[in-house]
């Protein structure tokens, strides 16, 4: 948007953050031809996730912020207090808990050095060796002495060693991650199982292999520059204006052709549509005559015949429907709201290709907890930029770069693909 409709609309801006990251993984879904994928942003004190299906994040027509409505087309995230600064506590009952609480940049994880002193899962992931060497972006060493003196006191209240403590919290976080992912999927009539898992962000990588195994997810990308990878989205988002009105119907041939000159009408208010180039999509909200909620479907086009638009669009919200809440009713249908949008496109188009160090690099073995195996093991270092396109890297190891670290659990492998992206599978699906 302009600045002058952003100083009008400034709701219309937030979480703008998470959004950049969901339309960056829209475009690798598209590249990956994943009908379905979970778009996944971990940070130091967010996990954000979205639906994409056939390309495109779910869209709602309003949301909320801290309870208070926002009445606009929003970005389906979720987001629950969950990553790499997120403290863990032990509450009155005993049990372990991870977030919502942060230690943020400053003090940060006590591994930092930056005077912090409570656990956070960064220091638990440097503790169990998931870090590699603990050389973070900006020459950050992590200090491991510190990050087991924050983990102590934990164990101690709770009775367990160290290592049970630290690989809790990383169980504990992993376990709150799927749960977001199982309410974006399951309750809009998507298997989590059948999907890909797109994960980005500095902490994002680093969970792939643990949310693969916790949901059964046969395939997990992390994008090249994950840790940057929301800003990236952000410069390449499409431009995408929006209008809609209230439209009131039962369901018929009347009331289609009423809509016809009503969408004919918001198009010409539609700014952007100039551009030769913009993809105009219309839609319409409809529900069962008696109900409250509605559900957005296609209108379809108008130039095939009325009595067979009506049954399309039937056939069409009765299927959304039935993929939502497992069952359909006979009750008639009537149309709510129309919506228009025109996508032009805009800004970046990709990202800078590949490229693989003119000499390998390769850190040494080093020992590090295995949640598949549930004890050490000596896992492999790698440089992602040492790794060629279509070259397989076999868990256990450690993937190392600028912006985040792939931890890839024994029993899994990946591969680039020729997109740059990191493609993880399970060593029984991978090919």
């Amino acid at each position: 948007m302009s600045a002058a409709e952003a100083q009008r609309r400034p709701f219309e801006a937030v979480f703008s953050g998470p959004v950049a990251g969901a339309e960056a993984a829209s475009r690798v879904a598209q590249q990956l031809a994943a009908g379905v994928a979970v778009a996944a942003d971990v940070g130091g004190t967010s996990f954000d996730t979205t639906l994409i299906v056939e390309g495109r994040p779910g869209v709602l027509s309003e949301g909320s912020v801290a309870g208070l409505p926002v009445q606009s087309s929003w970005v389906d995230v979720r987001s629950i207090g969950a990553g790499g600064g997120s403290i863990a506590t032990v509450d009155d009952g005993g049990l372990l808990r991870v977030g919502p609480h942060s230690a943020g940049s400053y003090p940060g994880p006590a591994s930092y050095g930056r005077g912090g002193t409570d656990a956070t899962v960064t220091d638990a992931a440097a503790y169990l060796g998931m870090l590699g060497p603990g050389t973070l972006s900006g020459d950050l060493a992590l200090d491991f002495e510190l990050a087991e003196r924050a983990l102590l006191p934990l164990a101690e209240r709770l009775d367990l060693t160290v290592t049970d403590v630290a690989r809790g919290i990383i169980v504990v976080s992993t376990a709150a991650m799927a749960n977001a992912i199982r309410e974006i999927t399951v309750e809009r009539g998507h298997d989590p199982r059948q999907a890909s898992l797109i994960l980005f962000g500095g902490a994002g990588p680093l969970f792939g292999t643990l949310l693969a195994s916790e949901l059964s997810i046969g395939q997990v990308v992390i994008p090249p520059h994950a840790g940057n990878f929301s800003a990236w989205g952000l410069l390449g988002a499409d431009d995408t204006r929006e209008a809609s009105m209230t439209f009131l119907r039962r369901l018929g041939e009347e009331a289609l052709e009423e809509a016809d000159k009503l969408v004919d009408e918001l198009s010409a208010s539609l700014a952007g549509l100039e551009d030769s180039d913009a993809e105009l999509q219309v839609t319409v909200d409809v529900r069962y005559h008696g109900q409250e909620h509605s559900l957005n479907v296609p209108l379809p086009d108008r130039s095939s015949d009325p009595q067979d638009r009506a049954r399309v669009l039937a056939q069409a919200f009765t299927e959304h429907y039935r993929s939502v809440y497992l069952h359909e009713l006979r009750h008639e249908l009537e149309l709510v709201t129309l919506r228009l949008s025109s996508r032009s496109a805009s800004g970046l188009r990709g990202w800078p290709p590949h490229r693989v160090s003119p000499k390998p690099a390769r850190a040494e073995p080093l020992k590090a907890h295995s949640f598949s195996v549930g004890s050490d093991l000596e896992f492999q270092a790698v440089e992602r930029s040492a790794v060629e396109v279509g070259d397989w890297v076999s868990g256990p190891a450690i993937v190392l770069e600028e912006t985040t670290t792939t931890y890839l659990d024994a029993g899994f492998a990946a591969v680039v693909h020729e997109s740059g992206c990191l493609v993880v599978r399970s060593q029984g699906t991978a090919a």
